[in-house]
């Protein structure tokens, strides 16, 4: 009875079992008969007890090629797997990893293009919009939008299935299917296993663009933030400066010149935005005395640190020339120095000197202050990494010059014993 059922039910070998079962039962019934002399034959056990067991070899046979069948299966969707994961970690915009992921369950459940759609939500809200591959996203009506966020599991409706791409609470996106044929109702049974694959490998990549985008947007609002903060500043220093020129035409001359200082920083805010935006940094070095460089160096030097009880100076160990663009350099001394100039708070000691070692003309900037945490020495020259002082592009704008001059630049510092910068230019 239960080898009947099992055929019922189409289970795997179940009719092939019954059958040898069969078999073997009616040639032990023979053998009863035929020993109770109701007939007479001769014994038909071995014969049953044969197409049992060929019965029984056959089906595990069976069941062992099926499972190395599967097995290999297993192996080359495996492969393809970590192939398409590979290619969805590459994609830096949410619709293109959503697409990828959509062609290849496509290609495994063969559905036509416009047979699997997605949905994804529009930021900071619980609304929903539909996208395509070559069009734009499209709304959809409320209703629609309000099940689409609650959805926690798949849910089908007709030929329709919704399937969602969740973390956590957060719903990143939900795919359409329309499954019209019993193929690809088929294909969707037997491949679950490999799109629930594909699907996770989506949830991944997903969330982590959405992660990167997020702290992307914290970022540059912070730079906004510290941006306004220094431009409100200097404005608020011009500001006080014009006010005196006007109730003390005396003190003028001072007033202007304060100005033009104040006015130099904002232009040297405004090109670190400028360089760090451009995708190519242009520089053109010409052949430069060093006694040239180092004037420059001092003069600049001399317009960071008025006012103030930094000690400067400029040392030249090196007299010889360097290929140099002067006026990119200087933006490089101009930070160098304003960053010393905030760690210092106005006091200290900050030195520049000019050596030569092999084919290098090296410039080492150097000061007494309170030094940088060995967690942010490595982030130094990474855009934003300004540890909470300026807009943090500074330092990335340095060293984007000194690699175009085909140089490079070093840091090195402990904390509370200062901070030293080597700079490395071809002589």
């Amino acid at each position: 009875v239960i080898g009947f059922v099992a055929i019922l039910r189409g289970m795997a070998g179940a009719a092939i079992m019954w059958v040898g079962w069969l078999i073997s039962v009616v040639a032990n019934a023979h053998d009863s008969l035929y020993v109770e002399s109701i007939f007479q034959s001769r014994y038909m056990f071995a014969i049953g007890l044969q197409a049992f067991i060929l019965t029984q070899s056959y089906y595990l046979a069976s069941q062992y090629s099926a499972a190395f069948s599967l097995s290999e299966m297993l192996a080359d969707r495996m492969k393809s797997l970590l192939a398409l994961t590979r290619e969805l970690n590459r994609s830096s915009e949410r619709d293109s990893a959503i697409w990828t992921a959509i062609a290849e369950i496509r290609n495994v459940i063969r559905a036509k293009k416009e047979e699997i759609t997605a949905y994804v939500p529009v930021r900071d809200s619980r609304l929903f919009q539909k996208i395509s591959e070559d069009g734009p996203h499209v709304s959809i009506p409320v209703e629609l939008s309000e099940r689409l966020y609650s959805l926690s599991a798949p849910q089908s409706e007709g030929t329709i299935v919704r399937i969602p791409v969740r973390v956590s609470d957060v719903c990143l996106c939900v795919l359409e299917m329309n499954l019209t044929t019993s193929l690809q109702l088929e294909a969707m049974t037997r491949e679950k296993p490999y799109v629930e694959g594909i699907l996770d490998s989506l949830r991944l990549v997903l969330d982590n663009i959405q992660r990167v985008q997020r702290d992307a947007l914290a970022r540059i609002g912070q730079t906004a933030s510290e941006i306004v903060h220094d431009i409100n500043h200097h404005c608020k220093t011009i500001e006080a400066h014009t006010k005196t020129a006007r109730m003390s035409p005396e003190a003028g001359a001072h007033a202007i010149a304060e100005i033009d200082r104040e006015v130099t920083f904002m232009k040297n805010l405004a090109f670190d935005i400028l360089d760090y935006a451009r995708e190519q940094l242009i520089v053109r070095p010409v052949l430069e005395e060093i006694t040239v460089v180092a004037h420059r160096i001092e003069e600049d030097l001399e317009e960071v640190f008025r006012d103030t009880q930094i000690n400067h100076s400029v040392t030249e160990n090196y007299k010889g020339t360097v290929r140099i663009d002067l006026e990119r350099f200087r933006r490089v001394v101009l930070n160098l120095a304003r960053n010393a100039l905030t760690a210092l708070g106005g006091n200290g000691r900050f030195s520049v000197s000019i050596e030569h070692q092999e084919n290098a003309c090296c410039f080492l900037f150097e000061d007494d202050g309170p030094g940088v945490s060995d967690d942010l020495t490595d982030l130094l020259f990474e855009p934003f990494a300004s540890g909470g002082r300026g807009t943090g592009l500074g330092l990335a704008v340095v060293k984007r010059i000194i690699v175009a001059h085909g140089g490079d630049v070093r840091v090195s510092s402990t904390a509370g014993h200062g901070c030293r910068f080597l700079v490395e230019l071809p002589a």
